[in-house]
């Protein structure tokens, strides 16, 4: 009586996922160092940059390039006895509109520096997320699956990880994407202030027209008055008197 033949022999799947797990837990205990100390560093990086950038437009909000316009109506004014009072009045009101032009263009630099601080956080942000998402990956983290939806009007994105670093890396993508994309605008409108509100503008505008009507020629007043004396007849004297022989 013979005996069966034994069957395939089947590999412990336990046995395996048991040495998988301790590969895997050998190589998180050497990369532990190395990811402790890039996010030190990294950390560390991205807050001396941001507030070095923060300093340095503070400093330019606070520091005026120009000379105060009250010390420049100060001095014209101790000049102004030989000067006529129209003309002191107009350089001042000059001096004025000067120093709005140079702080409206002083605004729109300031908010110009603002808005490019803020895209530069945003895109450092999504930047320093990719790395730490590179990070986790390199170094075999893993949880529960987690489930991610962005939808916008006409677009839609997900992912489905159980993996911490590519959800990072995925949200760190997509805010370096919408740093570069995005780009407010700043928009400046010239105008006059000062010279607009005491008429200067209007009386020149005035003395431009009365100049350009004095330039062109009058129109002949006597043409309509020679072809109506022309036309009639009756009223017209004879030229010479008729003589009459009288006879005795």
């Amino acid at each position: 009586m013979s005996s069966p033949a034994p069957g395939p022999v089947r590999p412990d799947t336990s046995h395996l996922a048991m040495v998988d797990h301790r590969e895997t837990a050998r190589w998180q205990r050497k990369l532990l160092p190395y990811m402790t100390r890039f996010l030190i560093v990294i950390a560390i990086g991205f807050f001396a940059i941001s507030l070095l950038e923060m300093y340095e437009m503070r400093n330019f909000v606070k520091n005026e390039a120009t000379q105060p316009v009250r010390l420049k109506i100060e001095q014209m004014m101790q000049t102004a006895q030989t000067q006529n009072a129209a003309d002191t009045a107009q350089s001042a009101l000059l001096v004025l509109e000067a120093d709005a032009l140079d702080k409206r263009y002083r605004q729109a630099s300031t908010l110009l520096m603002s808005r490019i601080w803020t895209r530069q956080l945003a895109f450092m942000t999504g930047m320093v997320l990719s790395f730490i998402g590179a990070v986790f990956i390199i170094g075999k983290l893993s949880e529960s699956a987690t489930d991610v939806n962005v939808s916008g009007g006409e677009w839609k994105a997900g992912i489905t990880s159980a993996s911490p670093g590519l959800i990072l890396a995925f949200f760190g993508s997509l805010l370096m994407g919408i740093a570069l994309i995005v780009q407010p605008g700043i928009e400046v409108q010239d105008r006059p202030v000062y010279f607009m509100s005491v008429g200067v503008v209007k009386q020149a505008s005035a003395t431009q027209t009365q100049a350009t009507t004095k330039e062109s020629p009058l129109p002949d007043p006597f043409g309509d008055m020679t072809a109506v004396v022309t036309g009639s007849s009756r009223d017209e004297p004879d030229a010479k008197p008729k003589k009459t022989d009288k006879k005795k």
